[in-house]
């Protein structure tokens, strides 16, 4: 589920300089609201997909139980976080060359393989592990791992290079945006 959000997030703010050329229109509406409105509804429809499909879970008795649910829901959050650092990124950099997007699709599959998604970290072997944990995609779901099965506690899960690296692509991808503004709104 966080790699879903996170791709969700990702791909729908990709174009969402090109797409919403008519919401500009209104004089109220400015590029950075976009930015902000649709990685927030991302978040929204994910949450409650996620919620929806956990709570089914539990009312068939199909998924584990665990006292630690609070962790996926705080590591549901900080994947928001680095998702929409990287949204902020792409969107700025798919408006200014077509080329980003291509970029980008190629480098969606690529992260399926080194999150952790396909395959456990724990079963490679150390030296893949140990390059895997730059990804902090690969946190992202580690940490929401933790939160449904307390017994796993990889020792290679660091919450605090995630939420970093999240705030820097934030911040990265909001002075990007204010740079560029005069540029994206000429194009």
């Amino acid at each position: 589920m966080p790699f879903y959000l996170f791709l969700h997030v990702v791909n729908h703010t990709l174009n969402v300089h090109r797409d919403n050329q008519s919401l500009l229109q209104v004089p109220v509406i400015n590029r950075m609201d976009l930015v902000f409105a649709l990685p927030v509804c991302e978040f929204l429809i994910g949450a409650s997909t996620t919620a929806f499909i956990f709570i089914g879970f539990h009312l068939f008795n199909i998924a584990p139980n665990s006292d630690n649910v609070v962790e996926a829901v705080f590591a549901y959050g900080a994947t928001f976080l680095f998702a929409f650092g990287l949204a902020l990124i792409a969107a700025t950099l798919n408006h200014l060359n077509k080329m980003a997007e291509q970029a980008w699709n190629t480098l969606q599959r690529v992260m399926y393989f080194a999150s952790g998604v396909f395959f456990l970290p724990q079963s490679m072997p150390v030296w893949v592990r140990e390059a895997l944990a730059w990804n902090p995609l690969l946190h992202c779901i580690e940490w929401f791992r933790t939160g449904f099965f307390p017994q796993y506690s990889p020792p290679w899960l660091d919450k605090g290079y995630l939420l970093g690296s999240s705030l820097a692509l934030i911040v990265f991808g909001l002075m990007l945006q204010s740079a560029l503004g005069r540029r994206l709104s000429a194009t």
